[in-house]
């Protein structure tokens, strides 16, 4: 007679999610590489993380990560706006953990600093310097003013200015993250260089102020149209605007002297 062998249960596998390399994964270092383990947990964190060495991330790849936040911020303060914009979203946009995010920068309303320098960085004409070349005061502001335009009618520059009025009342973050903004004060600052090229005698004071119009008047009504509030211009009619503008600014300026 046969002795019964005991009955023993096999334990129950639990349900695996297969992932790439590059989602919800976690990875332990076994005799110096790299291998992947299940993650049983979900977090998500991390996702940029996992295709590079465990340790400090290289220069480059610290970059890349900072770049990739900026991005993921920048899409969802557009389209969601700053209020709405949480710190846990844009790290899940990014794929990265709330640790890395904290790392590059110190709360929301440094990244979205960092967002307004990346937009006026984007926006900036790749001639810059050739702008302000030595020429006619009245052709040299006629070259900026339109490239003020260009960028200031980007849809990008739009969407920003769109938080910028809906939100910064309620945010002080936003008002201070975009008043004097980088783009507007070096336009400023190198109109004003460009009057004392043209006026050596003229008041300091009188350059900045006068430079700080030129910019308001390039861009105010052209900008508030292109918003909805009236009939936005086409380049024909940008051009226009541009050649009177600079017109009635020099012989305002003039006048002053």
């Amino acid at each position: 007679m046969h002795s019964r062998q005991p009955i023993t249960r096999r334990p129950r596998r639990p349900t695996i999610r297969l992932r790439l390399i590059t989602r919800h994964a976690a990875t332990t270092r076994h005799r110096g590489t790299i291998i992947l383990a299940a993650d049983v947990t979900g977090t998500g964190e991390d996702d940029l993380e996992l295709s590079r060495p465990t340790g400090r991330p290289t220069r480059d790849r610290s970059a890349q990560l900072g770049d990739a936040i900026i991005d993921a911020a920048t899409e969802l303060f557009l389209s969601e706006g700053y209020g709405a914009t949480s710190i846990e979203s844009i790290a899940r946009q990014a794929r990265v953990s709330k640790r890395t995010f904290y790392a590059r920068f110190a709360d929301k309303a440094a990244l979205f600093r960092a967002v307004v320098d990346a937009v006026v960085a984007r926006l900036r004409p790749p001639e810059t310097e050739e702008l302000f070349e030595v020429g006619p005061i009245d052709q040299v502001l006629l070259g900026v003013a339109l490239a003020l335009l260009d960028a200031a009618l980007n849809p990008l520059a739009l969407a920003l200015y769109r938080v910028t009025l809906a939100e910064s009342g309620r945010f002080a973050d936003v008002a201070t993250a975009t008043t004097g903004e980088r783009g507007s004060a070096e336009a400023v600052e190198r109109i004003a260089a460009l009057l004392a090229m043209a006026d050596p005698a003229s008041d300091a004071s009188a350059r900045e102020f006068a430079a700080t119009q030129f910019v308001h008047m390039v861009i105010a009504i052209p900008q508030r149209r292109a918003l909805g509030l009236g009939h936005a211009m086409n380049e024909a009619e940008r051009r226009e605007w541009a050649k009177g503008t600079v017109a009635l600014f020099l012989n305002g300026w003039r006048a002053t002297l």
